[in-house]
C-alpha cells in the first residue's frame, strides 16, 4: 500500500529541490550585511560603542568586510539631516574614512538654514496675497489673519520647498560618500 506523506515531508522534499541563483545569494547577502550595518549603527549612535569600536565591530560582525563598510556608510549617510542632532553622525563617518568633516558640516547647516529661510519667506509671500484676496472681498483689520497652513498653495509650496531639501541633501550625501571611498586607509 502506498505511503501518505504530511505537507511537512512534502514542504521538505521541495524545498531541498530549490536551488539559490548567484543573484539571490548576493541579494540575501546585502540585506544581511544592512541590517547587520543598521544594527552597528544603532549601537554607536546610542553610544553603546565608541567611535574606535567601527572598525573592530565590522571585523568582528562575520560579514564581509568591504560590503558591511560600504552598507554601514549608506546607514550614516541616511541619517544625516539638518534637523537631527549630527555630532555622533560626523564622527562615525571619520571613523569611517572622512578625514575632513566641516565642509560637509556647513553644507548640511545651510541646508536647514535654506529650507527655514525658504518656508518662511513663502509663508510671508502666501499670508500676503491671502489678505489682499480678503481684503478685496471686504474683509480686512487687524484681527484678520489668514490661515496660511491650511491651504492646499501651502501644502504645494511645502512639497516644493522638501524635494529641494531632498535633492540638497542627496548631493551632499553623494560627496560625502565619494570623499570616504576616496580614502582607502579603513579595513576594507
Amino acid at each position: 500500500m502506498g505511503e501518505i506523506k504530511s505537507t511537512l515531508e512534502i514542504a521538505l522534499e521541495k524545498a531541498r529541490s530549490i536551488k539559490i541563483s548567484s543573484e539571490d545569494r548576493r541579494r540575501f547577502k546585502g540585506e544581511e550585511a544592512r541590517s547587520k550595518a543598521r544594527e552597528i549603527f544603532q549601537d554607536y549612535i546610542d553610544h553603546r560603542a565608541r567611535s574606535a569600536d567601527l572598525g573592530a565591530l565590522i571585523e568582528k560582525s562575520g560579514q564581509e568586510p568591504s560590503l558591511l563598510r560600504h552598507h554601514l556608510v549608506e546607514v550614516f549617510l541616511d541619517s544625516l539631516d539638518p534637523a537631527r542632532e549630527s555630532e555622533r553622525i560626523w564622527e562615525g563617518l571619520g571613523e569611517l574614512g572622512l578625514k575632513e568633516t566641516s565642509p560637509f558640516r556647513e553644507a548640511l547647516a545651510r541646508i536647514g538654514e535654506d529650507e527655514e529661510t525658504a518656508r518662511r519667506e513663502e509663508a510671508q509671500r502666501l499670508e500676503k496675497r491671502l489678505s489682499e484676496a480678503l481684503a478685496e472681498a471686504g474683509i480686512s483689520g487687524t484681527a484678520v489673519e489668514p490661515n496660511v497652513e491650511g491651504t492646499s498653495e501651502w501644502k504645494e509650496i511645502l512639497h516644493s520647498v522638501e524635494k529641494r531639501r531632498s535633492k540638497a541633501l542627496q548631493r551632499l550625501r553623494r560627496e560625502v560618500s565619494q570623499a570616504i571611498e576616496g580614502d582607502s586607509s579603513f579595513p576594507r
